[in-house]
């Protein structure tokens, strides 16, 4: 078949599967990156993945643009991909809407800073935009869970799509377990979101 022979559709579902595996790449690169070059003071065990991007952290860089911003994008294009290969099943459309909206999430993330880190003397985050980010942080992660959950649905009922319902339904059960069994460690909720979404771009 010559490349002007192949559905336009087919072109960006690839290219959508190519943005997923991407945002896997960029985000959990920038997140590990923007780790190891805050002080030791710092504990990826104890500090939020979100204050990888705080005003006084080191090389934030590393979290809003490569982790946050990039990956957002990515994500983006491969819930608007999956959009157009699902049509017109209702199901996988509400499922690639809410993956969209985890990807405008994500992107502002990197946007709506904190103030300081934990290890920061009198650190309070309260600032407008700390607000912000707690709130787009809370609505992500609903938005990747509901995304998860309504694609494994949908791609259940799809013959060509099926065998990749269950990848999808394990990674938002291992989130689910992560969540639950670390729930006093702020620092699990992202880490959890996006290794679930990690999970799963692969699997799509």
């Amino acid at each position: 078949m010559s490349r002007s022979r192949i559905p336009a559709v087919l072109v960006g579902t690839r290219f959508a599967g190519v943005c997923g595996l991407l945002a896997f790449v960029t985000f959990n690169v920038g997140w590990i990156a923007a780790d190891l070059a805050q002080p030791p003071a710092f504990s990826p065990t104890h500090n939020d993945i979100s204050d990888l991007g705080a005003l006084t952290a080191n090389s934030p860089w590393l979290y809003n643009q490569l982790a946050a911003n990039c990956s957002g994008l990515l994500a983006i294009a491969l819930g608007i991909g999956l959009w157009r290969a699902l049509s017109p099943n209702l199901v996988g459309r509400v499922g690639a809407a809410a993956l969209i909206a985890t990807g405008v999430g994500t992107f502002l993330d990197g946007i709506f800073r904190l103030d300081c880190q934990p290890i920061d003397a009198r650190c309070s985050n309260d600032s407008w935009h700390s607000h912000a980010h707690k709130i787009e942080s809370s609505f992500t992660l609903g938005a990747t869970f509901l995304a998860l959950l309504i694609l494994a649905v949908a791609l259940r009922r799809i013959p060509n799509w099926r065998d990749t319902w269950l990848p999808i339904l394990s990674a938002l059960h291992a989130s689910s377990s992560r969540t639950s069994s670390f729930r006093r460690s702020e620092t699990v909720r992202p880490r959890a979101r996006e290794l679930s979404s990690s999970s799963w771009r692969l699997a799509s």
